[in-house]
């Protein structure tokens, strides 16, 4: 509803990219495992941090990756990779699954349209990709695909304005030069998914979590 009444707006942070991958990739794996479809994740060295709206750009992740393991037959596989090109961080998610005819997509990002990708029980309502292109645009990015039907299909988004150079020990220093309003919440978990996810919720809450894995650096 944010995204057609044209109020969705973003909570810029500069966030660990690795952390944002594997979480997405967790939410996806029992699913993927139940199906023996594989995942791979490829994430170039010189991408450390990201410059965006960390629970969107989840959302984004979380939405390709559910519908490429969704979409893709038992014992195929899901490859996500992301590299920096200058300032602009790219993304795609390739699956080896049913691949989307090409008259329909363009359609498909349409609101309640699955692009005649059927399955035997194929759920959700259509709009998933309909949000996700509309985060990335709001990012000031673009969105596309590659399919054939038959040999699976590759989405990819860039979202530009990404800090050369930055690393993940710069994150704190970063958000601090943002001049984040919100409130921070030191979380102090030493398991990294448990972490992750409690500063999803936060984040979501309209608070800034910042994890630390370790209680004496959590004290200091």
């Amino acid at each position: 509803s944010k995204v057609e009444a044209g109020q969705m707006e973003l909570e810029l942070t500069t966030f660990d990219a690795a952390a944002a991958f594997h979480y997405a990739l967790s939410l996806v794996r029992e699913r993927a495992a139940q199906h023996r479809v594989g995942l791979a994740l490829d994430v170039s060295e010189d991408l450390e941090v990201v410059r965006a709206d960390e629970l969107r750009f989840r959302q984004v992740l979380l939405n390709l990756l559910s519908n490429a393991v969704k979409f893709t037959d038992d014992g195929g596989s899901v490859a996500v990779a992301a590299w920096l090109e200058g300032s602009d961080l790219f993304v795609t998610v390739t699956d080896t699954g049913v691949g989307i005819p090409h008259v329909d997509q363009e359609r498909i990002f349409d609101s309640f349209q699955q692009g005649g990708r059927f399955v035997a029980s194929t759920e959700g309502t259509g709009l998933g990709l309909t949000v996700t292109k509309r985060i990335v645009q709001l990012h000031g990015g673009r969105i596309w695909v590659t399919s054939a039907p038959g040999v699976g299909s590759s989405f990819g988004f860039s979202i530009p304005g990404q800090a050369a150079g930055g690393t993940r020990d710069a994150v704190a220093d970063a958000d601090a030069a943002l001049g984040d309003p919100r409130p921070t919440v030191v979380v102090v978990e030493d398991d990294e998914r448990s972490g992750e996810l409690v500063a999803l919720h936060l984040t979501a809450a309209g608070l800034r979590p910042v994890v630390i894995r370790d209680g004496r650096e959590g004290l200091a």
